[in-house]
């Protein structure tokens, strides 16, 4: 259903106007997206030396 919702033309166009790629993905390509998020970001926050409070 959420596909569906996600290809409708007005769904498209508002989710462009506020900066958002409307993608879709199977599980396994959001796993592996998610992973790969991790891996950059964390690089990012081990290089700028941020830590937790």
């Amino acid at each position: 259903m959420l596909v569906q919702i996600v290809k409708l033309p007005a769904t498209r166009e508002r989710m462009l106007q506020n900066d958002f790629e409307p993608t879709i993905m199977d599980p396994q390509a959001f796993g592996a997206f998610i992973k790969s998020e991790i891996a950059t970001w964390a690089k990012v926050v081990k290089v700028a030396g941020i830590k937790a409070e």
